[in-house]
């Protein structure tokens, strides 16, 4: 749907994926769609109500993978 949005993006976060078996969203086909634009796009799957992925996303933010990278 923003392909451009995408295209400049380093970094997507897919909120509520506790919710997924319960829509109609198919998460792999959107993630094809991300990289077919932004093959370097890091993605973040997370769920505040089971706190998947929220402990990888929040290491990003500090900058765990790259001191430098900190917001």
């Amino acid at each position: 749907k923003y392909p451009l949005m995408f295209r400049a993006v380093d970094v997507v976060v897919v909120n509520k994926v506790d919710l997924l078996p319960h829509l109609d969203v198919d998460l792999d086909r959107f993630l094809a769609n991300l990289h077919a634009v932004n093959p370097a796009a890091r993605v973040f799957p997370v769920s505040a109500r089971t706190g998947e992925g929220v402990a990888d996303w929040c290491d990003w933010l500090v900058g765990g993978d790259d001191p430098d990278a900190a917001l």
